[in-house]
């Protein structure tokens, strides 16, 4: 037997270095090429050109540290750290991941105040150059782009679905189309969840132990999946996926008139016939 102290070290010290010695084979901050290989993959298992992730959040249940107040409670009613897959590719591992933030903030102002948002913010992401979408007559050149819900703000480099109450066809099927391409980080953190039965229950320990543990175990998926999991094949359902509107509404600020315009170009490419899915229409129309 081992006393609770011992054991809390162990877990400790485990998960820092597994974290530390598997990062950057494992994690790393993506090149230029390594980008443009996450883009062919999410246009060839999600039909989304110029897609180079899926942005979310995931609230990981803690039990509350001592006068904390209100700081780590949420709008779903429990004690959270927010673990954010800052990106997941289109196979559903983790690119890169901020873990740590108090539970009561939203995904948008987790994702800002990231070091991987204001590397954003900073250009220093090592993007790709704009490139024209497939089978666009005009061949004008397009930003490569994140995927995000209703959480985020509406960037150049983040595309987010119409509000429900603008919609009509084409819109509906852009935020089908986006709606289809985010599951790939959904499924990431399904099968986190899967694999680690620590996320079954709230995480007794300190919020930096807490995050230590989440650490590790994101970038233990990602060494999983790579050396014993299968990766995913395209989706070709029928059935219309959840809809975007999953969280309470968030102040996200107005977006750019640049911003705008990217989307409902993206908006009309998706109905194009050479573009369309042959599906499309008869789930969103």
């Amino acid at each position: 037997m081992r006393g609770e102290t011992t054991i809390g070290y162990v877990v400790n010290e485990t998960t820092r270095a597994i974290w530390k010695y598997l990062k950057e084979e494992y994690m790393p901050l993506p090149s230029e090429n390594m980008w443009q290989e996450i883009a062919k993959r999410y246009e060839e298992l999600w039909n989304m050109p110029n897609c180079l992730g899926s942005i979310d959040g995931k609230h990981i249940r803690i039990q509350a540290p001592p006068n904390c107040g209100s700081a780590y409670y949420n709008y779903k009613s429990y004690n959270s750290i927010v673990s954010m897959a800052i990106i997941a590719d289109a196979d559903s591992l983790f690119t890169a991941i901020s873990v740590g933030d108090f539970g009561r903030n939203s995904d948008g102002a987790v994702f800002k105040n990231s070091q991987i948002g204001r590397l954003l913010d900073e250009n220093k992401l090592n993007i790709p150059p704009a490139t024209s979408l497939p089978r666009d007559d005009n061949g004008c050149p397009f930003p490569m782009f994140f995927i995000a819900d209703e959480a985020f703000a509406l960037r150049q480099e983040i595309m987010k679905p119409y509000p429900q109450r603008t919609l009509n066809n084409a819109k509906r099927i852009f935020n089908y189309r986006l709606s289809r391409a985010r599951k790939s980080v959904e499924c990431s953190f399904g099968m986190l969840y899967s694999k680690f039965r620590v996320f079954h229950t709230p995480i007794a320990c300190n919020v930096d132990k807490a995050e230590n543990i989440v650490k590790a175990t994101c970038v233990l998926h990602n060494f999983i999946s790579k050396h014993d999991g299968a990766f995913v094949s395209a989706d070709t359902s029928l059935q219309l996926p959840q809809n975007f509107i999953n969280t309470p509404p968030q102040l996200c600020g107005r977006p750019t008139t640049a911003a705008v315009q990217l989307r409902d170009r993206l908006c009309q490419y998706f109905v194009k016939p050479e573009v369309a899915l042959p599906w499309q229409n008869i789930v969103c129309v």
